[in-house]
């Protein structure tokens, strides 16, 4: 692959990565969104790129400690062969908990 196909592939990847997090970010919706997008606008997209980068075809995640689960819910956006477990300690996802409830967790993550 030329050069220019090659940055334009990896250039697309981001915007890929950037659709996901929004579409998470978006289900989420108040202090998680604004936490995904504004205060931390770089950290999951990091953390994309490498577990695509890792991931075999068909390869599995567990995600230990991953919250309400924003890596794993954009990664089955991203890469739907792969298969993810997310383990956390749900009893502080409540609806005083920024980030979301348990339940929202699990909606997000059956997709």
């Amino acid at each position: 692959m030329p050069a220019g196909s090659e940055r334009e592939g990896r250039r697309e990847r981001v915007r890929e990565r950037r659709r996901a997090l929004a579409e998470v970010a978006d289900a989420l919706g108040g202090a998680a969104r604004e936490t995904i997008l504004l205060e931390h606008p770089d950290k999951h997209q990091r953390e994309l790129a490498l577990l695509e980068a890792l991931l075999p075809e068909g390869g599995a995640a567990l995600d230990v400690g991953g919250g309400v689960g924003v890596n794993l819910a954009c990664l089955a956006r991203l890469r739907p062969d792969v298969r993810g477990t997310l383990v956390d300690r749900f009893a502080e996802y409540d609806e005083g908990n920024r980030m979301g409830t348990a339940e929202q967790a699990v909606e997000l993550l059956r997709g």
